[in-house]
């Protein structure tokens, strides 16, 4: 699945007359690689622990800015308004949020979103269900 988003991004970078940037390929595998949703300061700790150049705040919050053009990303924004990060999937249109712990997952889809889905007509690649657990 990185694989795929890498190359996505490539492509959009290319399009767009964009330089490359090692930066983005980092942030894209620290999201691609967690199991549940990273806000932006979890992404900037983490990536300033990978590489040596340290990345600003401003950089991280552009990449994922030039993510969700890409539509390489998908959000997921709390109570909070804390906004959790998730690479997109198709496969994938289910979240699971926890308000007390700040805990977002992404879910397989089952037979039962699919058709909940499909009974909204929400059914294309991009809609998803946030379930928020009190």
């Amino acid at each position: 699945m990185f694989e795929s988003a890498l190359e996505k991004l490539e492509v959009y970078v290319m399009r767009n007359d964009l330089n490359y940037s090692s930066v983005r390929e980092v942030v894209l595998r620290e999201i691609a690689e967690s199991e549940k949703g990273l806000c932006a300061t979890q992404i900037h700790i983490q990536v300033n622990d990978k590489i040596q150049k340290k990345v600003s705040y401003n950089t991280v919050y552009r990449v994922l800015r030039l993510f969700e053009e890409c539509k390489i990303v998908v959000t997921i924004q709390s109570n909070a308004k804390k906004t959790h990060y998730f690479l997109a999937n198709k496969d994938i249109n289910l979240y699971l949020f926890d308000v007390n712990n700040h805990y977002v997952k992404s879910l397989k889809s089952s037979e039962t979103t699919d058709q909940l889905l499909k009974e909204l007509k929400l059914d294309n690649t991009n809609s998803f269900i946030v379930i928020h657990k009190y």
